[in-house]
Order: structure tokens, then sequence, then C-alpha cells
């Protein structure tokens, strides 16, 4: 498991998880999951479960924060998935 924290938000890879590309962000009790399959394609998760008990400027957060450490996401996500 490996993750980055980024002005509150922690942004969290698993080993076993699958593509496309993605973090599982955290803010509190908040958890949103956020796509990140090239800088210009950041986005939400397509799936159900992509915002658990988000409050409204969660998710813009949580966006922002894979930008800005877009690179090292996905160095980590190819270290962890080589």
């Amino acid at each position: 498991m490996g993750s980055i924290r980024h002005r509150g938000v922690r942004l969290q890879i698993y080993p076993d998880d699958h593509l496309p590309m993605h973090a599982h962000c955290f803010l509190g009790d908040a958890e949103i999951i956020v796509d990140f399959d090239d800088p210009n394609g950041i986005k939400l998760a397509d799936r159900p479960d992509a915002e658990r008990s988000p409050k409204r400027p969660d998710s813009k957060r949580a966006l922002e924060a894979v930008k800005e450490r877009y690179d090292e996401l996905v160095e980590l996500w190819k270290e962890m998935h080589a």
C-alpha cells in the first residue's frame, strides 16, 4: 500500500487494485475515488462507490490533490503494479 498526503487529503493506492489507474482519496470520513489515466483525464471514477460520505467541497479537493500530485501518483502506481 502506498500513500501521499497533500493539503489534508490522503491519496492511497492499493497494490492489488485494478485498472484504470486511480487513487482512493480520504478527507476525514469521506472517501472519493479518482481516475488519473492521463493528466487531462483526471475525473471521479465511473463506479457506484466513487464517492462515500463526501461533503460538497471534498470531491473538488480530491480532484485538485490528484492533479497537483499526478506525476508522483503515476510513479507510485507503476512501482506497485509493475
